[in-house]
């Protein structure tokens, strides 16, 4: 059985449902579970081994759907899930030495060495909560280097910020403009 924090909610809720309507669907025969069988204080959830193998035998059902298929289906999507999670965790990284639009990247190092270097975010109201880290690499106070938004977004209220020599800044997008959440 899978956790309640498992990476796919929607499925457990599914099989939790199945699960549920099948133990509504089982009669017991009568007699097997009464007052007189149940020690008092027994039934208590720091008794139950909630992190227990369930191992069924046989086949358990509710509606057209068997239990056991159930179960292959969510191991399935959960290691694929797990997987695909895996592959995505490096963070894509950039290196400019012109004006550029961001993409799909996380970290951009910016070098104005040669020109002007320029960064556009992208439109915040379609990136709220994404992060986007970048890095001045060169050492030349004489050049310019700036991070500037896109269209009427604002950044820090304003339409951009320029980097000075090696300085670095993380910017986070809120519902309404981009944020310097830190500047190194």
């Amino acid at each position: 059985m899978m956790a309640p924090r498992s990476l796919n909610r929607r499925e457990y809720g599914e099989f939790k449902q199945m699960l549920q309507q099948a133990l509504r669907e089982i009669r017991l025969p009568g007699g097997i579970i009464d007052s007189d069988h149940i020690v008092p204080g027994s039934i208590d959830p720091s008794l139950c081994k909630m992190d227990a193998a369930w191992n069924f035998r046989g086949s358990v059902t509710a509606g057209s759907l068997r239990l056991n298929d159930v179960q292959r289906k969510i191991n399935s999507a959960v290691q694929k899930s797990e997987a695909k999670q895996s592959a995505v965790e490096k963070n894509k990284v950039v290196e400019l030495d012109d004006r550029a639009n961001a993409g799909e990247e996380d970290i951009y190092f910016l070098d104005a060495r040669t020109n002007t270097n320029v960064l556009t975010l992208p439109p915040v109201a379609q990136n709220v909560g994404r992060k986007i880290y970048v890095k001045r690499i060169d050492k030349d106070k004489n050049k310019i280097c700036r991070v500037i938004t896109f269209g009427n977004d604002k950044l820090d209220d304003t339409c951009g910020i320029e980097l000075d020599a090696k300085e670095a800044v993380i910017l986070i997008a809120s519902s309404q403009q981009w944020y310097v959440f830190s500047s190194l």
